[in-house]
């Protein structure tokens, strides 16, 4: 069932990105006009997963965070392994005020890539807003160790001083 539904909501999600795009929608539209090589090949998960992601990085430049959340997260439901879209749900999630949930995504990308320090300084800036400030104070201290020049864990350790 699961497996089933999963391919409604694939099938849906490269309805609404073919139609949504003008270029897109008027090569559809032809498409029953012309051969069959020339219909559309719909996207694959990790390619839906991509443009999601992109998606939301337009909406996190336009600081409409509420909606690259929505991105991020549909990016995550279709590639889980990718430590970015973890990283920038978790970001986009601070921004809005969801701390724990922000937390839980970032150490989800830092799972994913261990030695990332924009992560790790993002952790320290969670930990700063949920007021753990020694928790902060440590993740700063682990960037500024191998990225003296790092600026949002200088950024942070300013915060705590």
């Amino acid at each position: 069932m699961k497996k089933k539904l999963l391919e409604v909501f694939i099938y849906m999600t490269n309805a609404y990105l073919t139609l949504k795009d003008p270029q897109q929608r008027k090569t559809y539209r032809h498409a029953g006009e012309s051969s069959e090589a020339n219909r559309i090949n719909f996207m694959k998960p990790g390619e839906i997963a991509e443009s999601r992601y992109l998606e939301g990085q337009i909406s996190f430049r336009k600081k409409e965070f509420e909606n690259a959340a929505h991105s991020f997260a549909s990016a995550i439901y279709f590639d889980n392994s990718a430590a970015k879209y973890h990283y920038f749900y978790g970001c986009a999630l601070g921004e809005i005020g969801k701390y724990k949930d922000a937390l839980e995504a970032l150490k989800k990308a830092l799972e994913l890539k261990p030695s990332d320090l924009d992560t790790l300084a993002e952790i320290g800036h969670i930990y700063l807003k949920l007021g753990f400030p020694l928790r902060a104070k440590g993740h700063f201290k682990k960037v500024l160790e191998k990225s003296p020049s790092h600026t949002r864990a200088t950024e942070g350790m300013r915060l705590i001083k």
